[in-house]
C-alpha cells in the first residue's frame, strides 16, 4: 500500500526506497488518505499554479510594454531619436539601427552627462580603437594607446569588478602594448583582415556559383585567392 501511496508503480522504482538518499512523500502518512482528500489537495495545487501563471503573464505583459516604450515605437523612443539625431546619430534607414560611429558621436558630445559607469569604458574603448590603424604609430600615439588601455581597465574595475576576464581582454591588457612597442603597430595583425577575407571569399563564391562540383568550386576560389594575394603583395 505504501508503494501506491507514494506513486510507485514499477519494481525499479520500489528498489529506490532502500536508498537513503531518495525521498518519497506518502499521501496517507501526510494526512491525505482517501480519494476526496487527495483530490482536494490536487485541486488546491492546480489553483495555486493557475494564479501564479496569471501573475507571470501580467509581469511579462508589463515588461513588453516597457520595451515598446523605450526600444520600439513608444513616445519615449521617438523623443530619444530626435535628440540622438541632433548630435549626428541618425538611425540607419536601411537597417533601422545604429552603428559604432553613432555611439562614438553620442559619447563625445559636449552635453553628455558626467563620465560615470559604463560610459567611461565606452569612451576609453573608442579612444583605443581610433588608434587601430594600419600605419606605424608615433611615440605620442603609443602613449595615448597605453593610456586608453589603462582607462579601460580602471573603468571595468569600477563598473564590473566581478566580471570575467575574457581572452581578448587579457590580450589587450597584457600583450598589446609590448607588441606595439616592438612593431610600432597592432592593426596589421588584428582580426579585421580576417573579417575582410570573408567578404572576398563570398564574392568569389558568387562568381563560381555555376560550378556544380563542390571540390572544383572551392579549388577555383582558392586559386583566385592566391592570385589576389600575389597582386596585393
Amino acid at each position: 500500500m505504501h508503494a501506491v501511496c507514494a506513486g510507485i508503480w514499477r519494481a525499479e522504482e520500489w528498489q529506490l526506497t532502500h536508498d537513503v538518499d531518495q525521498t518519497f512523500s506518502f499521501l496517507k502518512c501526510s494526512g491525505c488518505s482517501g480519494s476526496v482528500s487527495c483530490m482536494k489537495k490536487a485541486m488546491g495545487t492546480i489553483g495555486s499554479l493557475k494564479r501564479r501563471e496569471i501573475e507571470e503573464k501580467k509581469a511579462i505583459e508589463q515588461r513588453r510594454r516597457e520595451k515598446e516604450e523605450y526600444v520600439t515605437n513608444g513616445p519615449t523612443r521617438s523623443s530619444l531619436e530626435k535628440v540622438w539625431k541632433k548630435y549626428g546619430a541618425d538611425v540607419c534607414a536601411f537597417k533601422q539601427t545604429f552603428c559604432g560611429n553613432h555611439v562614438y558621436k553620442l559619447l563625445h558630445t559636449r552635453q553628455r552627462p558626467t563620465e560615470i559607469g559604463f560610459a567611461t569604458f565606452l569612451l576609453a574603448l573608442g579612444d583605443v580603437m581610433k588608434l587601430c590603424v594600419s600605419s606605424a604609430l608615433t611615440e605620442c600615439e603609443m602613449d595615448e594607446l597605453e593610456d586608453g588601455i589603462a582607462r579601460i581597465w580602471e573603468s571595468l574595475q569600477n563598473c564590473a569588478p566581478h566580471g570575467t576576464i575574457t581572452p581578448k581582454l587579457h590580450m589587450l591588457m597584457e600583450h598589446v602594448m609590448p607588441f606595439v612597442k616592438e612593431h610600432k603597430t597592432w592593426a596589421k595583425t588584428c582580426e579585421q583582415s580576417i573579417e575582410a577575407f570573408h567578404a572576398v571569399f563570398n564574392r568569389l563564391k558568387i562568381r563560381q556559383r555555376s560550378t556544380v562540383e563542390k571540390k572544383k568550386q572551392l579549388t577555383l576560389i582558392f586559386r583566385s585567392l592566391l592570385y589576389l594575394n600575389q597582386v596585393a603583395d
